[in-house]
């Protein structure tokens, strides 16, 4: 068994965290297993010689990590920064590697949660929140909107303008705001095309808390960060 669900559900927050650093070890080695491999990456399902056996894992209710974590103590009570990050850490692998679990963050309650996560005062929470707000929204409709309804954008654009904002954490909101304007095409949720944003309407959204968008936008179409734009969402 790679993870033992009931220590997470447990009482003693030390052996949650212990399981928790565990995971992230685990998550850490395969991925490193992966790049090993020289694979061409794609989304594990549950005959994935690698994660296979976590993904089969994530799909039972009663072990997928992110209902736990959602569920638990740690995430919605902790007071240690070191212990939040943590979870914030493992819960941005677990999504990457589950599509599904993302739709946790449908419910109003966990996307408001996550996104409290930005205002911390810690860096590390705030690096871990920000990288966690990719997972929750990639080929994730419903969950864009939620957070652009929740003024998760907004939050972000004014971390990048504080002074107050580490460097390392302003370069990862830069990563955010490029992934951000990615234009979303196709029927992902049974949404019809007027639920998706394409670029230019996205950055009418940043415009009002970011001046020079429009240079974001122009590096987005030059660099191509995440490959061509025309993906399928």
């Amino acid at each position: 068994m790679i993870y033992n669900a009931d220590k997470l559900h447990s009482s003693n927050s030390q052996q949650v965290i212990e399981e928790l650093g565990s995971i992230k070890t685990y998550l850490f080695e395969k991925c490193n297993e992966l790049h090993n491999s020289q694979r061409k990456w794609r989304v594990p399902k549950i005959d994935d010689p690698i994660f296979g056996e976590f993904i089969l894992l994530q799909e039972k209710p009663s072990t997928n990590l992110t209902g736990i974590l959602l569920a638990g103590p740690l995430i919605r009570n902790s007071q240690s920064s070191t212990v939040l990050a943590l979870c914030l850490e493992v819960l941005h692998g677990v999504l990457l590697l589950h599509p599904p679990s993302r739709d946790y963050f449908t419910q109003v309650h966990n996307m408001e949660m996550m996104i409290s996560f930005l205002k911390s005062e810690s860096g590390d929470v705030v690096n871990a929140a920000v990288q966690c707000q990719v997972a929750i929204l990639v080929r994730n409709v419903l969950n864009f909107r939620l957070s652009e309804a929740l003024d998760g954008p907004k939050i972000i654009c004014e971390l990048l303008n504080s002074p107050a904002t580490l460097r390392t954490t302003k370069m990862k909101i830069l990563e955010f705001l490029f992934f951000y304007l990615i234009p979303e095409e196709g029927t992902l949720d049974g949404l019809s095309s007027e639920n998706h944003k394409n670029t230019k309407e996205k950055a009418e959204i940043l415009k009002k808390y970011l001046r020079n968008v429009d240079g974001l936008v122009e590096e987005l179409m030059r660099s191509k960060p995440f490959g061509e734009m025309d993906i399928q969402w």
